[in-house]
C-alpha cells in the first residue's frame, strides 16, 4: 500500500468545547504499476483516514492532467474513460463516470446527489466503514497523466442521513455514537489534504527478427531486419554498438541495422546487444520492445598498413601491409600503384597534388577482408611570384642573398611539406627624393627649428613612395640694416598717408627690391616682391597707427617709419 500523508496540525472548535488538536485527514492509495499500455484498465483504491475528524463535512475535488500538469484536460472521453465505485448500503454499490477533467466526486443513493459528506461515512480510522473509493481508468492516448484528489472542508452542516456509527476510541477518537450527514453542496471549501497519483500510458511496442545473417566477415556490411510495432518509429541507440547505423521504414513497419562489421578480435568474436524499438511520442519511462541479438565475426585477419602517407608530386614512396594482399587506389589521377601479384609492399608514385585512399584486401577463412582506409596525400610543388620594392640604399634579403639593385631573381627552396618551391622576385629600387628652396630674412623657423645664420640646412621627410625625401634650405640672414630717412636712397610720400603710399626708388631701379609693411612688433602686414608700375603700395586695410616700411636690397634692409591716418 502506497501512503501519501501530510501531517500538519488542524484545530477545530465546537461551541464552548475545548479545542482539539488532531492530524489532518489523509487518503491512502493502492500501488499502481510503473506504466500501462493504452487501452488497459487501471484500477486504484483510495481509502480515507479521518484521524479523528469524523464529523467534519468534507468534499473530494479531483483534477486530471496530461503531460503539462498545468491545465486539467477537458472532456475525459477524448482520452479514454474514468469511473469510480463506492459502496452505498450493505452490499449495494454505486458506479459513476467522470466525464470532465475536473470536478467533485459525488454519490446519488436515491434522488439527491450528495457532494459533501461527514468523514465518518468513509472513515477507516475511527471506524471501519468499509467504504473505499475504487477508481477504474482506461486511457487510449499515450502520455503521462496526473490524477489529483483534494479533501476540502465545508462550512455548511449538511442533512441527517439517519445512519450512525460508534467510534472505536483510537488515538484522537472517542467512543461515542455519531450521525452521518451529507449535503448537495460544499460552502466555502478549504483544502485539508491533497495528493497525486501519476500514471504512465504507453503505446504497445513490438519487435521480432525478420531476416539477415548472424555470421559476418570483418569489414563486411551488417544487414539485420526486424518487424516492429505499427506505432514504433525509433530505436534506443544507447543499447547498440556505436558502429551500427539504423533505418526505420514506417510504411513497412521494419527496422534495419547496418554498418561496417569491426575486425576480428579473438576475445570478442561474438557480439551481443539489445535492440529496442520505441514509439517517439511515448513518455520516456515507457519500456519499448526488446530483442537480444548476437552476431559472430569470423576469424579472418584484417590487413594493417604502414609507412609514410604523404609525398611530393613526381616522387615515389613504399608502403606495406602485415599480410600480403591485393592493393586498391581510389584516385588514379593522384597516385599510381605498381603491383604484379598480391604482395606485402607496393610502390606509390605521386602524379598530381591531392588525396587518395589506399586499401589492401586479402582472402582468409572464406572472407574477403579489406584494410582500414589509408589516406595518402600528395603535396604540391609551389611556384610563387613576388613583386616588391626597396628604397635606395636599403637591402632585400632573398633566401641567403642580399639584394640592392632592380632586377628579377629566382630562389629554389622547399615548402613546409619538403616539396620543391620556386620563388620568382621582381624587385624595384625606389629613389630618394631631393628638393631645395631659398629663404632670406633676419631669422628663419623651419619645422620648429629657428635658424639665425646663413647657410645650407637639410631635413629628411617621408615621400609618397615610402622612401626618404631630403629637403635642402639655402638661407640668407640679413645682418646689415640701415635706418634711412626720406632724404636717403628712397623717398615715401605722402607720409602720413591714408590709403596709398608711393616709393620713389629711382636710384634703386637696377636692384632687386622687396617691400613689406610691419607693425611696431615686427609682424608683416603687407608684402610685395616688386613694386607696382607707379611704385604704389595700398595701405587702405590698415587701421590708424605707426608702421614701418621695409625695403630689402640684396643683403641690406632699409627701414623708414610711416604713419597711417584716416581722412
Amino acid at each position: 500500500m502506497k501512503t501519501f500523508t501530510k501531517l500538519i496540525l488542524f484545530a477545530l472548535s465546537f461551541g464552548s468545547a475545548p479545542i482539539c488538536y488532531a492530524q489532518i485527514p489523509e487518503v491512502q492509495y493502492t500501488e499502481i504499476e510503473d506504466y500501462y499500455y493504452s487501452g488497459t484498465e487501471i484500477t486504484c483504491t483510495a481509502r480515507v483516514y479521518s484521524n479523528g475528524l469524523v464529523d467534519q463535512l468534507c468534499a473530494i475535488q479531483y483534477s486530471i492532467y496530461k503531460d503539462d500538469f498545468e491545465n486539467p484536460i477537458g472532456n475525459v472521453s477524448e482520452y479514454g474513460s474514468v469511473e469510480y465505485t463506492v459502496r452505498s448500503q450493505g452490499t449495494d454499490y454505486m458506479t459513476q463516470s467522470i466525464t470532465e477533467g475536473s470536478g467533485y466526486l459525488s454519490v446519488r443513493p436515491l434522488f439527491i446527489t450528495y457532494k459533501a459528506f461527514t468523514l465518518g461515512i468513509f472513515d477507516n480510522y475511527c471506524v471501519s466503514r468499509n467504504r473505499p473509493v475504487a477508481l477504474s481508468m482506461v486511457f487510449n492516448e499515450p502520455g503521462l497523466y496526473r490524477f489529483n484528489a483534494e479533501i476540502q472542508s465545508c462550512t455548511n452542516s449538511g442533512s441527517n442521513l439517519f445512519t450512525t456509527f460508534t467510534a472505536n476510541g483510537a488515538e484522537g477518537c472517542d467512543t461515542d455514537v455519531h450521525k452521518d450527514y451529507a449535503a448537495s453542496s460544499c460552502d466555502s471549501p478549504a483544502s485539508l489534504f491533497s495528493d497525486d497519483i501519476f500514471i504512465t500510458i504507453c503505446d504497445q511496442n513490438s519487435i521480432s527478427f525478420l531476416s539477415g545473417n548472424t555470421e559476418y566477415c570483418p569489414s563486411e556490411e551488417l544487414n539485420l531486419v526486424y518487424s516492429i510495432g505499427a506505432d514504433d518509429d525509433a530505436v534506443d541507440l544507447s543499447l547498440l554498438p556505436n558502429w551500427i547505423i539504423t533505418s526505420v521504414d514506417n510504411t513497412a513497419n521494419t527496422l534495419t541495422l547496418g554498418g561496417t562489421v569491426p575486425p576480428y578480435v579473438a576475445e570478442n568474436s561474438t557480439i551481443s546487444f539489445d535492440v529496442r524499438s520505441l514509439c517517439s511520442y511515448n513518455p520516456e519511462s515507457c519500456p519499448g520492445a526488446v530483442i537480444n541479438q548476437t552476431i559472430t565475426i569470423k576469424n579472418a585477419l584484417t590487413p594493417v598498413l604502414n609507412g609514410s602517407n604523404f609525398t611530393c608530386v613526381g616522387e615515389s614512396v613504399n608502403i606495406g601491409s602485415d599480410v600480403a594482399g591485393t592493393w586498391y587506389n581510389s584516385n588514379a589521377e593522384i597516385i599510381s600503384i605498381e603491383q604484379t601479384a598480391p604482395d606485402n609492399e607496393v610502390v606509390i608514385t605521386a602524379i598530381s597534388a591531392g588525396s587518395a585512399v589506399v586499401n589492401c584486401e586479402i582472402s582468409d577463412n572464406g572472407c574477403q577482408v579489406l584494410s582500414e582506409d589509408f589516406i595518402f596525400t600528395v603535396n604540391p610543388d609551389y611556384e610563387i611570384n613576388i613583386i616588391d620594392a626597396i628604397c635606395e640604399g636599403d637591402v632585400y634579403i632573398f633566401g641567403e642573398d642580399e639584394l640592392y639593385a632592380d632586377g628579377e631573381y629566382t630562389l629554389n627552396t622547399t615548402s613546409i611539406f619538403d616539396c620543391d618551391s620556386v620563388v620568382h622576385l621582381d624587385l624595384s629600387v625606389l629613389p630618394i627624393v631631393e628638393h631645395e628652396f631659398s629663404e632670406t630674412g633676419q631669422t628663419y623657423t623651419w619645422n620648429e627649428t629657428t635658424y639665425t645664420e646663413s647657410g645650407d640646412y637639410t631635413q629628411t621627410f617621408l615621400a609618397a613612395n615610402g622612401c626618404d625625401s631630403i629637403v635642402t634650405l639655402h638661407l640668407t640672414i640679413i645682418t646689415d640694416i640701415a635706418y634711412m630717412n626720406v632724404n636717403g636712397n628712397f623717398t615715401i610720400f605722402p607720409n602720413p598717408a591714408n590709403s596709398v603710399v608711393f616709393v620713389d626708388a629711382i636710384s634703386l631701379k637696377d636692384q632687386i627690391v622687396t617691400v613689406n609693411v610691419t607693425d611696431i612688433s615686427g609682424k608683416i602686414l603687407i608684402e610685395q616682391h616688386k613694386l607696382a608700375t607707379d611704385n604704389s603700395i595700398s595701405i587702405a586695410e590698415l587701421s590708424d597707427g605707426i608702421y614701418f616700411l621695409n625695403v630689402f636690397l640684396d643683403d641690406k634692409l632699409v627701414v623708414t617709419k610711416m604713419i597711417n591716418k584716416s581722412r
